[in-house]
This record gives C-alpha cells, structure tokens and sequence, in this order.
C-alpha cells in the first residue's frame, strides 16, 4: 500500500489513513510538539518519497486533508526524531527516556566531518576562481552589472556542488525540488557566511558585503 502523504510504497494504517514510518513519524512530532509549519511557495510544493522532507508545512497540510487523527497518538510509544525532539516529546510523555545509541552518534559525526571536508573543497575553488576573475585587475574597483552577476551564478554552482557532494540524496531530486530547497537554503547560508566573514575580519556587515562581493 502507498502512503496517502508521500506516496512511498511501505505504507501501513496509522492514525486512521495508510501512511509511512516516517510520514506517521512527523505527524506524531508535528502534534506532540504542537508545530504549525508554513510553506513558503503558497502550498503548490510536490510530497514525493524523496522529497518529503522539503517543505514541512505542505507536508503538514497533507497529512492533515487525507484525516490523520491525532487522538490515536500515544505519546508513551517508541521516541522518534532527533535527540532535541525526543527530549522535547518527553515533556508530553512522562516516563518516556530520551535515548540514543552510539550508531547514531557516529551516524551524526561522520556527517559533520562530510561537511566540514566538502566545505573547505568549496573554499579552496571559491579561492581559485576569485583570483582568476581578479587576475591583473586593480584591486578595490568598481564593478559593473555583468561581473556581479557572473560572480553570483560562480557562488550558486560551488555551492550546489558542495550539497550534492555532502548529502548523495539530492542529486536524486526533481529538478523543482532541488530549487526549492536550494532557495530555501541560499539565503541562510550567505547570512552565516557574511557573519563569519564580519568575525574573521572585525568588519561591519555592510562592510563585508561590499568587501567580500565576488567571494559571497
């Protein structure tokens, strides 16, 4: 049976639709937590196996039009989600331990360690590809419409390379789902890195967008 949220193939009864282990998962959390997430694309976003995990608030939507019954719910069952949301969960289920095994602690380390790796990748070409566009050109210019563009669509294609290589699963996306959670993603990202570029050299924020244009 196909879970009604998802569409993925392992779908079993519960809390009154057929929905999958990890569909059913983010129900429980979304109502022990008490969640109302929002799409950011007017609700038009696709819930596929793959994607499901994009956007949270059309995934809450559907769970919720297909009549998933959060009375069915019984918070002293297995805890599920991440260690914050179990510990958080314990609040609404008195008894319920917090657990965690150290196969998903090296789970969680290893990827950390991926992206710390791929992330220096990403720097050392960002690198490259900044001294190459600067390369007998004064420095402190102006610069003009073309190269700023340029020098955004360089930034998009480094970092795309830098997800795909740290999480394989992206690269089996629609294309529309990679542009969501890329949009999605961007925004944050640049804030961060502008933050730490701020740190790193004891500059403003303004500062630092206007020093740090090409390597954004």
């Amino acid at each position: 049976m196909n879970c009604q949220v998802c569409g993925h193939q392992n779908g079993k009864p519960h809390f009154g639709v057929i929905a999958c282990k990890a569909c059913s998962a983010f129900f429980r959390r979304c109502c022990a937590l008490k969640k109302k997430y929002k799409c950011r694309h007017n609700g038009i976003c696709e819930i596929t196996p793959n994607g499901r995990k994009i956007c949270r608030g059309c995934r809450q939507m559907r769970c919720n039009l297909i009549g998933m019954e959060p009375e069915r719910i019984q918070y002293n069952r297995d805890p599920l989600g991440s260690k914050a949301e179990r510990m958080a969960l314990s609040a609404y289920s008195p008894g319920e331990q917090s657990t965690s095994s150290s196969s998903d602690d090296q789970t969680e380390l290893r990827l950390i360690n991926r992206l710390v790796e791929n992330y220096k990748i990403l720097e050392q070409r960002r690198d490259q590809l900044y001294e190459r566009r600067q390369s007998g050109k004064p420095r402190g210019r102006a610069l003009n419409f073309k190269e700023v563009n340029r020098s955004c669509m360089d930034e998009c294609v480094l970092r795309a390379h830098w997800i795909a290589a740290t999480f394989p699963i992206f690269k089996s996306f629609s294309f529309n789902e990679k542009k969501i959670m890329f949009a999605n993603f961007f925004a944050g990202n640049t804030i961060l890195y502008l933050g730490k570029m701020c740190c790193l050299y004891g500059k403003s924020f303004s500062e630092s967008v206007r020093g740090n244009l090409l390597k954004v």
